[in-house]
């Protein structure tokens, strides 16, 4: 377990725009609820001009499930970004700073070598932004709870159990997501070997193949199959039932995302044995090894 930590440890130290960006997002919340916490008729100050036809309840004007929307799609959009850049650059940062030589010569697997990265962007990373958007909620349970009156726009706020869910939620999403997610990643892991733009080169490739396919053979399930993909982390975040756009998207699709993406990972596995960085650096034979 101790190596694993070192190796976890190792990740956040070499990766510090991951860990300056959540810093950056931890010091803006707290000093926008600082600001507002210390800030004298909070409830006045917030004037709302409406014209009611019919029954008026303090509920038609509770914007929680708003806010709460609002906040996973911050930190949601927040942890795909950063997982994203993260997955594009640590096998090439490992090559250039000639770390993967030295893992080598330890009593650590590339497989381990490669899952140890994958924990990391892949449940790391989205339990870190899982971790600021609670506190996001505790900040909003605490402007609530400190006004004389209730505030209309945070009526669900003042439930500490509410805010606590909320946050316990998003985590169970994200982890969901990681099945979708997966693929993306593996596949950005074996190009990062290959080229230095990973992204641009796997964006570029996406949308040249999904063109050719729709224009010389009239098939857009290519396109389907990659809209459908890059949009599933977001359905599960925001779906009341995560599990129903896993059902809707079908046997197939996942079956093909699977395929790819343990295809990917045996790919960047079998580049990261290698000291020549190519295509014909793939060796399925390294897989045995």
């Amino acid at each position: 377990m101790r190596p694993y930590l070192a190796m976890l440890n190792k990740e956040r130290i070499e990766h510090t725009l991951i860990t300056r960006s959540l810093l950056f997002f931890l010091v803006c919340s707290t000093l926008l609820f600082v600001s507002l916490i210390s800030s004298t008729g909070l409830q006045g100050d917030v004037f709302i001009s409406m014209e009611f036809h019919g029954d008026f309840s303090p509920a038609n004007i509770d914007a929680s499930d708003d806010i709460k929307a609002a906040l996973y799609l911050l930190y949601g959009g927040l942890s795909l970004l950063l997982s994203g850049l993260y997955f594009a650059k640590t096998m090439r940062k490992e090559r250039q700073e000639g770390s993967t030589m030295f893992w080598r010569s330890m009593p650590i697997s590339p497989l381990q070598f490669h899952g140890v990265k994958l924990f990391y962007g892949l449940i790391v990373i989205p339990m870190m932004c899982g971790a600021l958007l609670l506190l996001a909620n505790l900040y909003l349970y605490a402007i609530s709870i400190s006004s004389e009156n209730p505030l209309a726009l945070l009526l669900q706020y003042d439930s500490l159990g509410y805010a606590l869910m909320s946050g316990i939620e998003f985590a169970a999403k994200m982890l969901l997501g990681v099945i979708s997610v997966f693929t993306l990643a593996s596949i950005l892991m074996a190009l990062s070997q290959l080229t230095n733009s990973p992204i641009l080169v796997f964006v570029f490739s996406t949308y040249v193949a999904q063109f050719f396919a729709s224009l010389l053979l009239g098939f857009d399930g290519l396109a389907n199959y990659f809209s459908s993909l890059y949009k599933m982390p977001f359905l599960i975040l925001f779906n009341p039932n995560p599990w129903s756009p896993i059902s809707e998207a079908g046997v197939v699709f996942w079956l093909i995302s699977i395929l790819v993406g343990l295809l990917a990972f045996a790919i960047s596995l079998s580049l990261s044995r290698t000291t020549e960085v190519s295509w014909h650096s793939f060796k399925p034979s390294n897989l045995l090894k």
